[in-house]
């Protein structure tokens, strides 16, 4: 600023000095001078008016002069300021800032010099689901921490064959040109990030969605082949699985229905009134025959799609990130209908209802199950959360302190899907869960197979055990109902035993029900009568 009134010139220096004169001084002016008066010592005279006038608009023009100065000096610094902006982004698009891996248009070059020389590439698109929660729980510096890990294992493992970049917060790409067996790579890239990472001190899992595309198969310019890669990554997501997945054709329509589904359920979830219908699938002591409660679903019912199951809109919830306001839409629908039919202390029947476990990571979650239940007067006691687990969480301390929380004010805690994931026992060890739901792939073959009743008979005894209930679901026949009950399996879910149904066709079967279902006859295929 100073440099600035510097360039001015003496005319502004002129100014400020005769702006600071003393407008009221001890003399007269005659003609052009100004002569000291005799009784300047005992009293002021008053300075002329012509004076006055000229000394205020010397004032003016003093402040007019700065204030321009200083919007100049503004203007000169925002300019600056801007194009400094414009340098970092353009850097930032270069080579990211915190891991310093190229980014995107570096990547696209590279691809594309290669993609001209006719060179066979292999693009591995990688993405770290546990980066964004790291960086909701732990904040921005925490993420950046575990991303700069993350980067250091994929250098020290590409050395100088293959070229790592970085996308975007959660999105790390490795380019490998040659003849390289794409599965292998990825298979090398999983095993390589299985091991968990360590920041400040505390470990924690961040395995990657791992999409594999191959030029020119799959893309012959490099934005093709990003988003076949990325496709690929979101079919492992959809899958409910952690194997890497290698693009195929038939993915494009798939991946372009799911991200309109993903449109389509943030338009929806603007909605006040619920977009879905509630469902209720019945589950029973299978010693007693007795009506234990039922599990809560939804169905989607969309003008376009027409009827949209829970396994294809579900991932594409957790994929866009959706799936905690779609848990809390569904958790306020069902408590909703159990207060506006009163049926929360109805001959002791518990009513579960799924959520994500990324509910967990937010310490506020237990308050807001609480507040929810006192608002609709339902207590806790008669609901079970089924927390399902397709996303690897290694630090399990918060999760466990909620679960406590939630166990200490009434609430059932069931570990759905039990066994088809590899941190199920974990879960089991350190998490205070009530229940267990055997996964429907070790009913299916539980009939003829030997091994899965030996696997399915070790889970009933280590649950028992534990003191935990097991819950069997999926049973469609009768020998599966014969061998579980032979097992000891205390609960059962599934078509044999009850269909899916709308919640006020189960509640009009509820009231018409006996409390103990007729047992089976000569002339009654099934085991007894159920809700249908």
């Amino acid at each position: 600023m100073m440099k600035g009134i510097n360039k001015a010139g003496p005319w502004l220096w002129y100014l400020l000095v005769l702006a600071i004169l003393p407008l009221d001084g001890a003399g007269v002016v005659e003609g052009d001078v100004l002569v000291p008066s005799a009784t300047a010592s005992s009293a002021m005279l008053v300075v002329p008016d012509a004076v006055v006038s000229q000394r205020q608009w010397i004032w003016k023009a003093c402040a007019l002069a700065l204030a321009a100065l200083v919007m100049a000096g503004l203007a000169i610094w925002l300019a600056r300021w801007r194009k400094r902006k414009q340098r970092l982004k353009r850097q930032a698009l270069r080579n990211d800032r915190v891991t310093d891996l190229p980014g995107r248009v570096l990547l696209e070059r590279h691809l594309q010099r290669f993609m001209d020389d006719v060179y066979a590439v292999s693009l591995y698109y990688l993405t770290f689901d546990a980066l964004r929660y790291l960086r909701a729980q732990f904040g921005v510096q925490y993420a950046d921490l575990a991303a700069q890990s993350i980067a250091e294992r994929l250098r020290d493992t590409c050395g100088g064959v293959c070229y790592p970049a970085r996308l975007s917060e959660d999105v790390f790409v490795v380019m490998a040109s040659g003849a390289h067996d794409p599965s292998a790579m990825a298979a090398r890239y999983q095993e390589m990030l299985y091991a968990p990472i360590e920041v400040h001190g505390v470990p924690h899992r961040v395995e990657p969605r791992i999409g594999v595309a191959v030029s020119p198969e799959h893309g012959k310019t490099p934005v093709a082949l990003l988003q076949a890669a990325q496709d690929a990554a979101d079919q492992v997501l959809a899958s409910a699985g952690t194997e890497p997945q290698l693009f195929k054709p038939e993915m494009l329509k798939t991946a372009e229905r799911r991200r309109f589904l993903a449109e389509t359920l943030a338009d929806a979830m603007e909605q006040e009134a619920p977009f879905f219908e509630l469902y209720l699938q019945p589950q029973y002591r299978l010693a007693t025959r007795q009506l234990m409660g039922a599990e809560a679903l939804i169905r989607w019912q969309h003008d376009t799609f027409g009827t949209i199951s829970p396994g294809e809109f579900i991932p594409v919830a957790e994929a866009s990130h959706q799936i905690v306001p779609l848990d809390e839409k569904v958790f306020d629908a069902m408590l909703a209908w159990l207060a506006r039919h009163e049926l929360t202390n109805t001959q002791s029947l518990v009513w579960a209802i799924n959520l994500s476990i990324r509910h967990f990571d937010d310490h506020r979650f237990s308050d807001w199950l609480l507040e929810r239940c006192a608002h609709y007067g339902v207590p806790p006691q008669c609901i079970e959360l089924e927390v399902t687990e397709h996303v690897a969480t290694e630090d399990l301390s918060q999760v466990c302190q909620i679960m406590r929380i939630l166990r200490l004010h009434g609430f059932g805690l069931v570990l759905d899907d039990f066994g088809a994931g590899y941190t199920s026992l974990r879960f089991l060890k350190e998490l205070p869960f009530t229940k267990v739901k055997l996964d429907k792939v070790y009913i299916d073959a539980i009939a003829e197979d030997e091994r899965s009743q030996l696997l399915v008979k070790g889970i009933i005894d280590l649950a028992r055990g534990l003191g935990l209930t097991v819950v069997a679901e999926g049973i469609e026949t009768q020998e599966q109902m014969d061998v579980l009950g032979g097992m000891g399996c205390p609960v059962g879910q599934g078509y044999l035993l009850g269909r899916p149904r709308p919640v006020e066709s189960f509640l009009w079967r509820l009231s018409q029900r006996q409390e103990t279902p007729p047992a089976r006859t000569a002339r009654t295929p099934r085991l007894w009568t159920t809700i249908r």
